[in-house]
C-alpha cells in the first residue's frame, strides 16, 4: 500500500504513527510506503499504476484523486459515505469506522483478476490531452461571455 500526503492531523496528530504501529504490530510494516508530499505528476503515475485506489475517509469533499483514479480507469475502494457512492458508484465499499471490512475489501480485491491496462505514459497522454480540451473549452464559454469569438 502506497500512501502519499501528510502524516499529520491537527484533528488526530498521532493517527498516522498509530496506524504504522499497528501495522508494525501484525507484521504488516513491509507492506506500506509512504511517499510524502509528491508532485502532481507522480500522483498520475501512481494512480494509473495502481491495482486499486484506496481512499478511506470519513467525510469528504468531491475528490480529485476519485476523479483522477476514474479518469485513469483505476479501481477504487472507498469508504462507504454518501459522496463516495455519488461519485463513483461502481466500486468496492467498506463501512469506514471497520477495519475488518476494509480487510475483507482489501482481500476480495486481491483475489479479482488484474486489469489490464495501458501504460502509465498512454494513460499520462490522455490525461494531458483532457486538461488541454478542458481549458480550451472553458476559455470559448468565457469569450463567448464576453461577446468575442475565439
Amino acid at each position: 500500500i502506497i500512501l502519499t500526503g501528510r502524516t499529520t492531523d491537527p484533528r488526530d496528530p498521532t493517527l498516522f504513527k498509530r496506524m504504522m504501529e499497528l501495522a508494525e504490530a501484525h507484521r504488516l510494516g513491509s507492506h506500506f510506503r509512504h511517499l510524502g508530499l509528491i508532485p502532481y505528476d507522480d500522483v498520475v503515475a501512481l494512480i494509473g499504476a495502481a491495482d486499486y485506489l484506496l481512499n478511506p475517509s470519513h467525510f469528504e469533499g468531491w475528490s480529485t484523486t476519485v476523479e483522477e483514479a476514474k479518469s485513469l480507469g483505476t479501481p477504487m475502494l472507498l469508504s462507504d459515505i454518501p459522496l463516495h457512492r455519488e461519485q463513483a458508484p461502481e466500486s468496492l465499499f467498506f463501512a469506514p469506522d471497520s477495519a475488518e471490512a476494509l480487510a475483507q475489501r482489501l482481500l476480495e480485491a486481491g483475489q479479482r483478476p488484474r486489469l489490464a491496462r495501458d501504460s502509465v505514459s498512454v494513460l499520462q497522454g490522455r490525461q494531458q490531452m483532457r486538461r488541454r480540451d478542458y481549458a480550451a473549452a472553458l476559455l470559448a464559454l468565457f469569450e463567448n461571455a464576453r461577446g468575442v469569438t475565439p
